[in-house]
């Protein structure tokens, strides 16, 4: 086996370079981000519990990523290639949150695609955003019909009686059918934002200076261990093959 080593190194390493070389075919991808403040208004709303926020979180998170606000996003682009699906659009966009600011990334074969995609994203996620959270202090506290969490107006004292909005997990006792078909709608164009909500663009996306990081040393890892078994498969076959002939022709 010692006198094959060469065998598999050399197997290894043709491995590794073909691990390098796929890498280096895979088309250059651009990455690039836009983001968005989002939290309650202290001139608007009283403070949300956790899991009066976590709801919140949720409801911004589908709207964000709603086929209304994808195809608002597409509709401010250039023509895209011909058949280019919303499917197809949405698995070049990623969304992330943390500590109430929302990432909103985009990837495509150019910086300036890539740029313009993320934002196109927030321009329109803002509008769909602004526009829901104008039928919800229509709907107001009629969203507890529709959802889990909902908002009144309530006085505030400290605030020198001002009104502002209260939101809380609450169950109304009142019945869909009891409700106009009018206010009923404004809930549902809602998608559940909350009215005590503020929404700005904290940074636009710049076209990136780089592609996203291939993992080459991953690639060439691969490449090596594969070759690797390869060539210790071909040493050991080898080494059958002559073992086998050895004894074929000590039994003539």
């Amino acid at each position: 086996m010692l006198g094959r080593w060469p065998i598999i190194f050399f197997v290894g390493v043709v491995g590794g370079l073909v691990g390098l070389a796929a890498a280096s075919a895979i088309p250059a991808s651009y990455q690039a981000s836009s983001s968005l403040g989002i939290g309650v208004d202290p001139n608007l709303a009283l403070p949300y519990s956790p899991n009066v926020q976590y709801e919140a979180d949720l409801r911004t998170q589908d709207l964000f990523l709603s086929d209304v606000t994808l195809k608002a996003a597409r509709h401010q682009l250039p023509p895209g290639p011909a058949g280019a699906s919303l499917d197809d659009f949405r698995s070049h966009l990623r969304l992330d949150h943390f500590e109430g600011v929302w990432y909103l990334r985009a990837t495509a074969g150019t910086p300036t695609v890539a740029a313009e995609r993320a934002n196109a994203w927030a321009s329109a996620a803002t509008t769909e955003f602004k526009d829901a959270q104008a039928h919800a202090v229509k709907a107001g506290e009629f969203q507890a019909l529709l959802f889990s969490v909902a908002c009144k107006p309530k006085v505030v004292v400290a605030q020198g009686g001002s009104n502002l909005w209260a939101c809380d997990e609450m169950t109304l006792d009142v019945s869909p059918n009891q409700v106009s078909a009018e206010l009923l709608n404004e809930a549902r164009m809602s998608h559940g934002i909350l009215p005590g909500l503020s929404i700005n663009n904290r940074q636009q996306a710049a076209p990136p200076d780089a592609p996203t990081r291939q993992n080459r040393a991953l690639f060439a890892l691969g490449g090596t261990l594969v070759g690797l078994v390869l060539g210790l498969l071909v040493a050991l076959s080898s080494r059958t093959w002559l073992g086998e002939a050895i004894k074929g022709r000590g039994s003539q």
